[in-house]
């Protein structure tokens, strides 16, 4: 969720776990670092720099294995991301932090957790923080997790129901009692009339890269695909190979409207503003190197074979 560049790293700093390890051998789903203590409140991981809290994988370490986290530390967070981690879970957090102390169910789901790294426990099957969770594997003072029954990263769903502003979508989504597996909240309708709410039907995700995404899907009525990605209005899509809108969904999440049957679902990013700045950069660079280069050319005009060179000039 949270996009951070990687950072140089020696090789004892990039040198990949046994927690990180199996996370890459799995595309189950996003992790949670879940701070041990109450000294990290307020940062999330940030204060844990040392050797011993790497295992952690806090503070985007995701960005060095290419791994999938759902927390971290950035100062460049989407808004929709960043409102809905301080709204799921009251708490006091610096504005350039994204973590969870007792991440709720909700949460979980919508940002699709599927491991949770913490302090190591006793035993393989327990409660974490309020959750159940499978122990997966140790490495040093903290263990990485597996929740059982975590969300698929793209579901599909009848029932929809809709919020008149983003505001009210978080508040609907965050309402205690929410069927956050039954139905999806919207801020624009999707083109049919919404069914009775009943279990989603997991729909198959992969990644195509960086910016790119497919998914397919097979539904008995018209639904909308939920995608457990952020939504960003910079996301397109199309059904089929024909456009198809990509809604803002359970206010944090993209949802994609499909018509009854089989479907393939292509998402694909791409920010106009990236374009405009290079084609700004350019020109900044057209303007500085072109009064250069004239002016080059003008002085090797006028110091040919048959000119004499300007005082201060220096002859060859």
């Amino acid at each position: 969720m949270v996009d951070a560049s990687p950072r140089a790293a020696g090789p004892v700093n990039a040198a990949a776990g046994p927690i990180a390890t199996t996370l890459q051998r799995s595309d189950t789903g996003r992790y949670l670092s879940l701070v041990p203590g109450v000294r990290s409140r307020k940062r999330g991981a940030l204060q844990l720099q040392h050797v011993g809290d790497w295992p952690l994988l806090g503070n985007q370490r995701s960005t060095l294995f290419r791994l999938e986290d759902a927390d971290g530390y950035n100062p460049a967070q989407l808004l929709r991301y960043w409102s809905f981690v301080r709204a799921a879970e009251r708490k006091h957090i610096n504005y350039n932090a994204a973590f969870f102390i007792r991440p709720p169910g909700v949460a979980r789901n919508l940002l699709q957790v599927a491991w949770a790294i913490a302090g190591t426990t006793q035993g393989t099957a327990v409660r974490l923080r309020g959750f159940a969770v499978q122990r997966a594997v140790g490495e040093g003072r903290y263990e990485l997790y597996r929740v059982p029954d975590s969300a698929p990263r793209a579901s599909a769903y009848r029932a929809w129901t809709l919020a008149r502003a983003p505001d009210q979508a978080l508040r609907d989504v965050l309402t205690p009692g929410f069927p956050v597996n039954g139905t999806v909240v919207l801020e624009s309708g999707p083109g049919f009339v919404a069914g009775r709410p009943q279990e989603a039907v997991p729909a198959r995700f992969t990644w195509m890269g960086a910016q790119a995404a497919r998914v397919e899907v097979d539904v008995a009525r018209p639904s909308v695909v939920l995608v457990r990605n952020a939504y960003d209005p910079n996301w397109h899509a199309t059904v089929d190979g024909r456009p198809a809108p990509v809604l803002a969904a359970d206010y944090i999440d993209q949802g994609v409207p499909v018509p009854a049957g089989r479907h393939d679902i292509l998402l694909a990013y791409d920010d106009p503003a990236v374009g405009y700045g290079l084609v700004g950069s350019a020109l900044s660079l057209a303007a500085l190197l072109g009064p250069a280069a004239f002016l080059r050319l003008r002085r090797k005009s006028r110091t040919g074979p048959n000119h004499p060179p300007e005082a201060g000039e220096e002859q060859v």
